[in-house]
């Protein structure tokens, strides 16, 4: 057997360890099952990084303080909690305004800003059962949360995929998983109230490849094996590509049990809010603008073509909470006022 062969079957047996010994699996009488299974809430915690952008910030801190309130109402409640890295004061009170654990940190290099949210997540909440990871300008839909539990604890449930390696699966079979990504995705041009569809990326190599960073969610039991660390410390830019080649680097079994599908069909969204276009008075800061990426959208780019929501006040207020469209015309509002106040000096010269 060759020294590869050798090293992934190492991996492997370290991850079936870990899941006896630490992880989210139990057995009784012979049967393999879920620890949620008891009373005890099945607990998530969401990783983000915040710089700058203080009204987005309060806005999707905000937005999850609120899904953490619904999910653990729930009859099969959710817990929800927050996990934050910033760079200045702003953020730390931002944090704590919304109920976040909070770290302070270096902006750069967001490997290692990341990695120091993860670190967070092990001291404030060593027993989670799922960590989610979102940039501070990501907000998903309650329905995401719903489907994470269900897929990390093994309840029944039928995928519908595009892809042939993961085809419907039957009711009778309950399939666990370790990590889970979304191939589509939203997109929200703020200052314009645009937004666009995409299907995702049109090929990748693997499926967790194709996953999008919004969202990626990870169980406990596999972070306990990569010991609390995803990301390369020295990287200030692929952080996606960085996470999923050490996840199937450090842990090819789950890695290759990886549940990736279409939020579409399943009533799961993630928005990516996109501010650039309010970057003339300091206030925009994406890393991928709205424009960079209606290029990666065109006939050679990356992404699957855009489709236009029509009637967007209708879409959020189907996908998400009642205040959620509210809150979010209230926030472009105010960052309009902003920019007009920030240029308002200089059409007075």
């Amino acid at each position: 057997m060759t020294t590869l062969r050798w090293l992934r079957l190492g991996w492997i047996l370290a991850f079936a360890w870990c899941l006896l010994r630490c992880g989210t699996l139990s057995f009784v009488n012979g049967h393999e099952r879920p620890l949620n299974a008891s009373s005890r809430p099945f607990r998530v915690v969401l990783s983000t990084c915040l710089w700058q952008r203080a009204e987005l910030s309060e806005f999707v801190l905000s937005h999850y303080r609120n899904m953490s309130l619904e999910l653990a109402a729930r009859q099969d409640p959710i817990q929800l909690d927050m996990v934050v890295a910033g760079s200045e004061e702003e953020a730390r009170r931002v944090a704590q305004n919304y109920g976040a654990f909070y770290v302070d940190v270096q902006n750069e290099p967001l490997g290692r800003k990341h990695n120091a949210a993860l670190a967070l997540a092990r001291e404030q909440a060593p027993d989670l059962d799922a960590l989610v990871v979102v940039g501070s300008d990501d907000v998903v839909n309650a329905n995401y949360f719903v489907m994470l539990r269900d897929a990390f604890t093994g309840a029944s449930f039928a995928l519908q995929s595009p892809l042939p390696l993961m085809e419907p699966v039957p009711q009778t079979i309950q399939p666990r998983h370790h990590v889970l990504g979304l191939l589509d995705i939203y997109f929200l041009e703020l200052k314009s109230g645009r937004l666009v569809y995409s299907a995702g990326y049109k090929t990748f190599e693997n499926p967790i490849f194709g996953s999008m960073g919004l969202g990626r969610a990870y169980s406990g039991a596999l972070l306990r094996l990569l010991d609390w660390t995803l990301w390369d410390d020295d990287l200030n830019s692929r952080l996606d590509r960085s996470a999923a080649t050490n996840l199937i680097t450090r842990a090819p079994l789950p890695a290759e049990n990886a549940l990736v599908y279409l939020g579409k069909h399943h009533d799961v969204v993630a928005v990516d809010i996109k501010t650039a276009a309010f970057a003339s008075s300091g206030l925009g800061n994406n890393i991928w603008s709205f424009d960079i990426l209606l290029e990666a959208s065109s006939k050679s780019g990356r992404l699957h073509a855009f489709e236009d929501i029509d009637d967007v006040p209708s879409f959020f207020q189907t996908h998400f909470s009642g205040t959620f469209w509210t809150a979010l015309l209230l926030l472009r509002n105010e960052l309009i006022e902003k920019e007009r106040r920030a240029k308002a000096p200089h059409d007075e010269l």
